[in-house]
């Protein structure tokens, strides 16, 4: 089937890499990392360092499948979530970042925070169109 992901007049990009090229493996699987951000060749802004644990993510949108997930953004849908608090919690993580790719412009990315007091083991999120 076909993918549009609006690769044209957008400002969402996703970089796949596969975790072997990063040196990660079954055995090595954790990383810490920084986050920069550039517009024109200027500095905006960098992240604090953060760690993440590809074997042992906490918070896992695959739905059982290899890859990265995609998910079709219709009203109505849901997307499934696993929830670990432990690796969560070690990671530090504060929710999910959806990418929208065929939004308009300053509604393509949204982050959906997380109470992990309020969140069982496996949830789903409802795909609510804006």
């Amino acid at each position: 089937g076909f993918l549009d992901t609006a690769p044209f007049h957008n400002n969402v990009l996703v970089l796949p890499v596969d975790a072997r090229q990063l040196g990660l493996s079954a055995a090595n699987s954790d990383f810490h990392y920084t986050v920069v951000s550039y517009q024109r060749f200027e500095f905006v802004d960098v992240s604090p360092r953060m760690y993440y644990d590809a074997a042992n993510p906490g918070i896992d949108t695959s739905g059982g499948f290899t890859g990265s997930p995609w998910y079709g953004d219709f009203n109505g849908d849901s997307i499934p979530v696993d929830f670990n608090r432990a690796d969560a919690s070690r990671s530090k993580a504060l929710g999910l970042l959806l990418l929208h790719h065929n939004n308009i412009k300053g509604r393509r990315a949204e982050v959906v925070r997380f109470d992990y007091d309020l969140i069982e083991y496996k949830i789903y999120m409802p795909i609510i169109l804006k």
